[in-house]
C-alpha cells in the first residue's frame, strides 16, 4: 500500500474530511487529492511530520510496508533487495533527522534574537 492510500485510510478511519485535513496540514485540497490517489510521489518531510502528528502515527508506519513490497518484487532477490531498501530507508530517516536538527537550530537562534530584542526594549523602557 502506498503512502497516499495509507493517508486516505487514516483520514477515513478518523472520519476527517479532506477539507478539514488540508486545513490542518496547510496544503491545497488538490494536493491532498493527488497524494491520496498516488498521482504524486513527492511529499516533503515537514508535511509527513504534520501528517504523523495529525494521525498520531510514527513515520515508520508509512515506510515499513514499502520494504515488504521491495522484497517481494519478481526481480528482487531476498537479502540483497532487503539490504538495499534498508539503506534507502535509513537515508530518508537521516535526511528527516537532519531537517529536524536544522529547524531546532533555527529555533534556538530565533529565541536568542527574541531575548536580545526584549533586552533592548527593557533598556529603552528604563530610560
Amino acid at each position: 500500500m502506498d503512502i497516499g492510500t495509507k493517508i486516505k485510510r487514516l483520514r477515513e478511519h478518523k472520519n476527517i474530511s479532506q477539507t478539514v485535513l488540508v486545513s490542518q496540514l496547510g496544503i491545497a485540497q488538490n494536493t491532498l487529492g493527488l497524494i491520496e490517489n498516488g498521482d504524486t510521489k513527492k511529499i516533503d518531510f515537514l508535511l509527513m511530520d504534520k501528517i504523523c502528528k495529525v494521525f498520531e502515527v510514527d513515520f515508520n508506519y508509512f515506510i515499513d510496508e514499502v520494504k515488504y513490497k521491495q522484497i517481494n518484487k519478481p526481480n528482487a532477490t531476498g537479502y540483497l533487495a532487503e539490504t538495499q531498501h534498508i539503506e534507502l530507508s535509513e537515508k530518508i530517516v537521516e535526511q528527516f533527522n537532519q531537517s529536524i536538527n536544522e529547524k531546532a537550530m533555527l529555533i534556538l537562534e530565533l529565541k536568542e534574537i527574541i531575548q536580545q530584542q526584549k533586552a533592548i526594549i527593557n533598556k529603552i523602557k528604563s530610560n
